[in-house]
């Protein structure tokens, strides 16, 4: 594909992130949760809260297996890579 220059007078911006906006909803869609993590990893990162602490999330992924184990948002296991959580879409 060819490149061409952008029409500047087309462009839309976009508002500035807050801190808010890095809290991750774990009520939300988990597609949405993942997209979420991947835009703002690694720097500032998505946040959210374990065990009263903060807790920078850096990857997720979504688990479509339904006998992975526990309810969304579930803390499974640590590993060499970090901690793993499930998050479920909805059926």
């Amino acid at each position: 594909v060819p490149a061409r220059p952008q029409d500047d007078r087309l462009a839309t911006r976009a508002p500035r992130l807050q801190a808010a906006d890095r809290v991750l909803d774990w009520d939300g869609a988990a597609d949405a949760i993942v997209r979420r993590v991947r835009a703002l990893s690694p720097d500032p990162g998505a946040t959210t809260t374990f065990r009263g602490e903060p807790l920078k999330v850096l990857a997720a992924a979504v688990d479509r297996d339904p006998d992975s184990g526990g309810p969304p948002a579930t803390i499974l296991l640590p590993d060499e890579r970090g901690v793993r959580a499930t998050l479920r879409i909805p059926l």
